[in-house]
């Protein structure tokens, strides 16, 4: 293969615009083709046409080289791009067909070497933007790269204006971040930019309208079994209250008498844990949120040598191997247990948690109520001469405000509800109560359909946020007799059907009872009066109910006809054989007509087990019967067929377990001789099978008696006695 150098001499042409077009193609084909040693000769021998916009690519080299991930070829390229003085800025600022700069490629791509280096060359290449308005930092912090996003913000920090943080739409970095749910960045962000909890976007949204949006990030919006619950409790979750945002280095000074030590242990950290860690954590991509780990990366590649990790590294990888198999066998273990998705989820409660407060403390009673401030305002931030616009335009930046902020960038009047009243209609109880702590006269917000926050809770089921306001101290009896604009009360909403999230109640028989135990709730806290009170449609809240779950009314019966037809047929089965078993007496009879067997404890096992086995199957069987030939009226599913599928589910488990004790007893006197001290141990654990097997419908058994029994169960609540599974 010939050199670049030897290729170019090919391109001896007269007319200068031919030979640029043939020298464009030739670096195309050497980019195409992955030659990127020949791309940087190329580059350093002409780099005055190498560096520019190459016509059939739409970018340079430099893009293309960035976005393969090709980050050694990309620091040789840009060592003579900074060679170049002359057009150094110029070729770091060349633009693609999106208006992306190499920087831009380097931030989304997730590249922290190079982005580091483009942004030491040149910090003023923060503050480009492409064609859609983000600069490099607004896409880093898009995408969720956190490392990235605060190490672009600690070079280019002295450079940067304020139009970082936006995009022309008037959307922050901070909406993204909660958005797409990166909590952490979001809680960096905002202790970096309080002044971004009041900013809004072009629909007049706060950060903290989206977060109310978002009742998987809070505790009460995630539901978890009783295991899982054990292991949210005792596992230790620490959010600092402030982080150090610059992630800059930092070079520790110790007393002389100390430095000896401390340069033994970085001889040692570099001689055992960094090529542990290499073992280790080959093939994997750096954790983008672990900036400690990163940065030890990082300047193990400017300050270690390859050559010295590939002599110890045959060393290692055998001493190793022990370690590697305990920590395969404890995240195995971890993962089973759910210990480590429950601590994320523990972390995202807490970092949301902060958000929250956060936002609240920075918005203000103007902000709250008026709909935050407009973040284009903030370029007149900048400017000393043009401080005064901002201070005699800050009232026109609400977004109730009828004028416009500028010609160019205009908010819709959008209807929007206030977070408060999100978070009451997602039951977001911990958002509620801040809220009201911070503003207490927020309790009187409105939806534009004349909705209340009780209203509301009653509406979407939010059984907490409800009894929030059901407590004496919270209590005004103006909201509990409020009419929403087509005349219905919050017992009209409650009557109402709405559609809840897939599987949260098993069968559509339990969930009409919760249905009608939610109205039966609301009825009893609402004044007396309301109970006949018609709204603009003539309908009162019984008219309602009944007329909006006739379907549900259908689908319950149903269902409790399939689910009593497909037990009772087993019960039947198990009723034959228990027959048949409590008829047959293991062994002989004695002269006296009594079973020989008697006084031994496997015959008494027999015995107990066959009988309960018989009259429990009987029981279930017609329990089952007595439900296939009940009504399916809306009282009855209150708490008449719930009470009966109860009875029926008891009864048909004990059979189960019962029977395969009775037949493990039975099968004990055949093969006693054989089998004789591993009998017990062999029978257990068939019966351990069998039960286990059985549990699988336990979630049903274990939802129905809670549900029974409790006043007044909340919707979205399911038992799983597994523990492992969770909800959002």
């Amino acid at each position: 293969m010939c050199s670049p150098s030897t290729a170019l001499e090919n391109f001896e042409i007269t007319d200068p615009l031919e030979k640029n077009i043939n020298f464009e193609k030739h670096l195309y084909k050497k980019i195409r083709s992955r030659q990127w040693s020949d791309v940087v000769d190329i580059y350093r021998e002409n780099f005055d046409r190498a560096h520019k916009v190459i016509a059939m690519l739409r970018e340079t080299a430099l893009h293309v080289a960035i976005a393969h991930g090709s980050e050694d070829i990309v620091e040789e390229l840009l060592k003579i791009i900074h060679a170049n003085k002359k057009e150094f800025e110029n070729a770091l600022k060349y633009k693609n067909d999106q208006g992306n700069t190499p920087l831009h490629v380097a931030a989304s791509t997730g590249s922290l070497r190079t982005c580091i280096c483009i942004a030491e060359a040149e910090p003023s290449m923060g503050n480009e933007l492409n064609k859609e308005g983000k600069s490099p930092l607004f896409l880093a912090a898009l995408l969720g790269r956190t490392e990235i996003f605060f190490h672009l913000h600690s070079i280019c920090e002295s450079h940067l204006g304020t139009s970082y943080y936006r995009k022309e739409d008037g959307e922050t970095i901070l909406h993204c971040a909660i958005k797409r749910e990166y909590w952490d960045l979001a809680y960096r962000i905002l202790l970096l930019h309080g002044e971004l909890a009041i900013c809004v976007d072009e629909n007049g949204i706060l950060p903290i309208h989206l977060l109310a949006e978002k009742p998987s990030a809070f505790r009460s919006g995630c539901h978890l079994g009783w295991w899982s619950k054990i292991v949210y409790y005792w596992t230790p979750v620490d959010v600092p209250k402030k982080i150090d945002t610059s992630l800059k280095r930092r070079e520790h000074k110790f007393p002389e008498n100390y430095q000896t030590c401390f340069s033994f242990i970085q001889l040692l950290w570099r001689w055992t844990i960094i090529p542990v860690g290499k073992v280790c954590d080959k093939g994997k991509k750096a954790d983008e949120e672990n900036p400690e780990r990163s940065n030890v990366t990082l300047k193990l590649r400017h300050e270690g040598s390859q050559s010295e990790d590939q002599k110890h590294y045959s060393f290692w990888k055998y001493c190793c191997a022990p370690f590697m198999i305990i920590t395969f066998v404890c995240r195995g273990i971890e993962r089973i247990l759910g210990f480590g998705e429950i601590k994320k989820i523990k972390e995202t409660h807490r970092l949301s948690n902060k958000i929250m407060k956060l936002c609240i403390r920075h918005i203000s009673v103007e902000h709250y109520f008026d709909g935050g401030r407009d973040p284009w305002l903030t370029r007149y931030d900048e400017d000393e001469d043009l401080s005064f616009i901002n201070s005699s335009h800050q009232k026109k930046s609400f977004i109730n405000s009828d004028s416009d902020v500028s010609k160019d960038h205009k908010q819709p009047q959008v209807d929007k509800e206030t977070p408060i009243l999100s978070a009451a209609k997602n039951g977001i109880i911990e958002m509620v109560e801040r809220i009201l702590r911070r503003f207490p006269m927020a309790i009187h917000d409105e939806t534009s359909e004349g909705k209340n926050i009780v209203m509301l809770a009653a509406e979407y089921r939010q059984t907490q946020v409800y009894e929030l306001f059901c407590k004496r101290h919270l209590r005004i009896e103006s909201m509990f007799h409020k009419l929403d604009n087509r005349g219905n009360s919050a017992l009209h909403l409650a009557a109402k059907q709405i559609e809840l999230k897939t599987g949260l109640i098993p069968g559509a028989a339990l969930q009409m009872q919760w249905e009608i135990k939610w109205y039966e709730h609301i009825m009893k806290s609402m004044p007396r009066g309301f109970l006949h009170l018609p709204n603009k449609d003539g309908k009162t809240p019984g008219d309602v109910f009944m007329d909006t779950h006739k379907l549900l009314v259908e689908e319950g019966g149903k269902w409790l006809s399939d689910t009593s037809n497909a037990c009772s047929i087993v019960a039947g089965l198990f009723v034959t054989v228990a027959f048949n078993m409590s008829t047959t007496v293991p062994g002989e009879l004695d002269e006296k007509g009594n079973p020989r067997l008697e006084k031994q404890l496997a015959f008494n096992i027999f015995a107990i087990s066959s009988y309960i086995s018989f009259y429990s199957s009987l029981l279930a069987m017609i329990m089952f019967l007595a439900i296939l030939t009940s009504g399916n009226k809306e009282s009855s599913f209150r708490s008449t067929l719930p009470m009966k599928l109860l009875f029926a589910l008891t009864a048909f488990y004990v059979s189960i377990a019962s029977t395969a004790i009775c037949f493990s007893a039975a099968h004990f006197f055949i093969l006693r001789q054989n089998l004789k001290s591993a009998a017990f141990p062999a029978y257990s654990w068939a019966v351990l099978l069998l039960i286990c097997f059985a549990i699988s419908g336990f979630p049903l058994y274990f939802h129905l008696t809670w549900a029974i029994f409790k006043r007044v169960p909340h919707h979205h609540q399911m038992i799983t006695p597994a523990g492992f599974h969770i909800k959002h």
